[in-house]
């Protein structure tokens, strides 16, 4: 077993810590990065989905512009709608 000094001991560690601390720092800007990423991407999903607009149709009524949310993303809607075979 080598001597390892204090002074060396210390070198060693402000090393490891840097490398953890960087490390701990690149994940949590990339996990914020995501997050804002998403959160903006819904933003423009129920923009162009015209979320909360009414839309005037020929017969002089409305439609609803329906709102996206990121539970909706997974579901299967093929399987409620029939092909028009009875």
């Amino acid at each position: 077993m080598s001597y390892v000094s204090s002074r060396q001991r210390r070198i060693n560690k402000q090393v490891r810590d840097s490398i953890v601390r960087r490390l701990i720092d690149w994940v949590g800007q990339i996990l914020f990065a995501t997050v804002i990423g998403v959160f903006f991407s819904f933003i423009v999903i129920n923009w162009l989905s015209g979320c909360g607009e009414r839309f005037p149709t020929s017969n002089g009524g409305y439609v609803q512009g329906e709102c996206i949310y990121p539970s909706q993303i997974w579901n299967d809607y093929r399987a409620t709608q029939s092909a028009g075979e009875e």
